[in-house]
C-alpha cells in the first residue's frame, strides 16, 4: 500500500494499543482493516457499499476481520 496509507495505520495502532476489538466504520475498501488486522484480535468492517463489501470479502486473508453491509 501507500506510504501514507502505512503511515496513518502506524499512528493509528500507536493510539489503540491493547485493544481486542476494533470497528471499521465507512471499511471502503477494507485497507485499514487488513493492516489493522494483524495487531487486534477481532476487526469488525462495516460499509454502505455492498460493492466494497463483496470486493473486500473476496480478497481477505485475516480470519479475524468480519465484513457486512451496514449504516
Amino acid at each position: 500500500p501507500h506510504i501514507g496509507l502505512r503511515l496513518r495505520a502506524r499512528k493509528i495502532m500507536a493510539e489503540i494499543k491493547n485493544t481486542k476489538n476494533l470497528l471499521d466504520a465507512g471499511s471502503g475498501s477494507g485497507i485499514y482493516s487488513f493492516m489493522l488486522a494483524k495487531n487486534i484480535e477481532h476487526v469488525e468492517a462495516i460499509d454502505i457499499s455492498k460493492n466494497n463489501i463483496e470486493q473486500s470479502q473476496k480478497i481477505n486473508i485475516f480470519e479475524n476481520i468480519n465484513f457486512k453491509v451496514g449504516i
